[in-house]
């Protein structure tokens, strides 16, 4: 039977309509029958409401509504102490979905299950700063007009790898279908080789350089300081708003820099401009923007046109639907406190939720991934599973569903992408960086063996994994420069810094931080910045959480639906937590209903 679409319309008392065009050119609504809504509607109402779903037309009546694009679930029905709810007609004619009662006394519990898949993110923890501290506290910036004495200035030239292959779409040559989807071409230059802005390079380093020396977020804006709002378990067609916002949780000393004076270490390297610059009040004389000391050079593609690009037919990859952010998930994204460690498992949907005296998780971040299925990418083999014990599936690709590609506003397709191993070569310029500031500079171009950063798109389908070397390098203090301008000739060759100011970086770390047992790699940001790099050792999977009919681990849904996950941990039992980086065993799948 054909599908019709419409558009979902719930009220204040949770009655459902479904609101579909006249031929005349005004608006109807028809009310489903009981038991004619799908089950992955009614977990969704709240967030469905106003959008566009799909129905089933029997002798005028709407049957079977799904989600857009989705299929239709039989609504499961929920079972009270003495009677079994039914959905009932309300006194507007409209259908009201039984409600559940959440009754700990009353629900199965699900079994402890093991964990089986690592989600594509996790968080580095940013506890509270020191503002006060000579190296890594705020301070104004300095000035660019000299080369100051003891501070240093030169070129970095910087060799960066590709470990996995990278997306470098050309925006501007994307085709955009009738359905919303669009297709983007490689980007690259004149010569056929890929063509990297030197602007992703310094996106990359100014992430990166924020982590490890825990300065203020680049980016978190007025927008935090709205309340997030959740749904009760036992009031599915109700939200409420936490007790607090996001940016309530975020520790001062982390806000964003309001003033000249409060500029943390990434600040002052990379530059920073006011929130607010172009449209707030600003004082006579006052600074609203600071140049940064760290300029990246044009990126230069070093390896052959062949080593570097790999090139598919049209209508090119279908790519896996990257999620959207769900920051109201509090179990993922809130801490036990300003610390920023995880909480721990089984809390109700409340108190894992935004309150006093939590903080936020830190920094997300994308760990680098070690398995990837990029042989024959064209092929579709998301449902072959490679490895074992532990099976590994072809998670950047979006699964046929019938037999059919899949294409539409969800996702995107690309025509090419940066292949495994290709070279590439820039130079950074640095002027007047403090040791502690240069340190950290090379310390993250000097990582140990094994880590990778994360560059471009697709990160958490495992794309953009990059290494960073040091080729070579020419930087000085004032004071060497001097005497170097004041020498008939100059034979002699720079010292090379790296040694010491990586040293007096790893020492201003430990001394602002109080690590009492363990050095520099013990530093709790630290250490969730190399484990991030290197990736999980236990040989699990990475990919959204997904739930199964049975609870097993499987290959990824052609319906794409990572939701239910989320729905199924809800329930008693479940509960679980995104844990802490360093030390993450996974999650576990999850059935997508309850045991009966």
């Amino acid at each position: 039977m054909a599908l019709e679409k419409g558009i979902l319309r719930v009220s204040k008392s949770g009655s459902v309509q479904i609101e579909v065009a006249t031929k005349k050119g005004g608006t109807a609504k028809l009310s489903p029958s009981e038991g004619e809504i799908s089950q992955s509607v009614l977990d969704r109402l709240a967030d469905l409401a106003g959008k566009e779903v799909e129905f089933e037309r029997v002798e005028g009546q709407p049957k079977k509504v799904r989600e857009a694009g989705g299929s239709f679930v039989p609504p499961r029905r929920e079972t009270r102490e003495g009677d079994r709810e039914k959905g009932r007609a309300d006194r507007s004619g409209g259908f009201q979905p039984g409600r559940r009662q959440e009754r700990q006394d009353r629900r199965e519990e699900m079994p402890c299950r093991q964990p089986d898949f690592h989600n594509p993110y996790n968080f580095v923890p940013a506890p509270p700063r020191n503002v006060s501290d000579p190296d890594l506290g705020d301070h104004r910036p300095v000035d660019q007009d000299v080369f100051l004495a003891d501070r240093y200035s030169g070129w970095i030239r910087v060799r960066m790898t590709a470990k996995t292959p990278l997306l470098v779409p050309d925006t501007e040559g994307a085709q955009e279908s009738p359905n919303g989807h669009k297709t983007f071409p490689l980007r690259v230059g004149a010569d056929g080789r890929p063509l990297i802005p030197a602007s992703s390079v310094r996106g990359m380093l100014r992430a990166a350089y924020e982590a490890i020396t825990n300065s203020r977020f680049g980016r978190f804006s007025e927008s935090h300081k709205q309340k997030l709002k959740f749904r009760q378990n036992h009031k599915p067609f109700k939200k409420v708003d936490y007790k607090t916002s996001a940016w309530d949780l975020l520790d001062e000393s982390l806000r964003p820099a309001v003033a000249i004076n409060q500029l943390s270490p990434a600040d002052r390297v990379f530059g920073w401009v006011k929130v607010d610059a172009d449209t707030g009040p600003r004082s006579r004389g006052e600074r609203v923007a600071a140049r940064g000391l760290l300029r990246v050079g044009p990126v230069r593609c070093i390896s052959s046109t062949a080593n570097a690009v790999e090139r598919f037919q049209e209508p090119g990859v279908p790519l896996a639907i990257l999620s959207a952010p769900k920051p109201q998930q509090g179990r993922f994204y809130v801490a036990r406190s300003t610390k920023g460690e995880a909480q721990k498992n089984g809390l109700s949907k409340q108190e894992a939720g935004y309150s006093a005296g939590k903080g936020l998780r830190g920094r997300k971040v994308y760990p680098h991934q070690r398995h990837g299925h990029w042989d024959d990418p064209t092929a579709d083999r998301t449902q072959q599973a490679h490895g074992t014990p532990t099976h590994h599936y072809q998670e950047y690709r979006r699964p046929r569903r019938g037999g059919h590609e899949q294409r539409d506003d969800q996702n995107r397709s690309i025509l090419g992408w940066v292949k495994p191993g290709a070279k590439f070569g820039f130079d950074l310029h640095v002027q007047n960086l403090s040791a502690v500031e240069l340190g950290a500079l090379l310390w993250l171009l000097g990582l140990p063996d094994g880590c990778f950063l994360r560059f471009g798109g697709g990160k958490p389908l495992g794309f953009g994994s990059v290494r960073l070397d040091v080729e070579s390098l020419d930087v000085r203090t004032g004071n060497d420069l001097r005497a170097r301008y004041g020498a008939w000739c100059d034979s002699t060759p720079s010292a090379n810094p790296c040694i010491t100011v990586i040293q007096a970086f790893q020492e201003a770390v430990v001394r602002a931080y109080h690590v009492e047992n363990g050095g520099f790699d013990s530093v709790p940001f630290i250490a969730a910045f190399l484990t991030a790099c290197q990736g999980h050792g236990d040989g699990l999977p990475i990919h959204y959480p997904r739930a199964t009919a049975n609870g097993k681990p499987g290959p990824p849904r052609p319906d794409g639906e990572s939701f239910k996950w989320f729905v199924a941990n809800e329930r008693d039992g479940a509960r679980y937590t995104l844990q802490n980086l360093v030390n993450d065993p996974g999650l576990p799948t999850l059935p997508e209903k309850d045991r009966k």
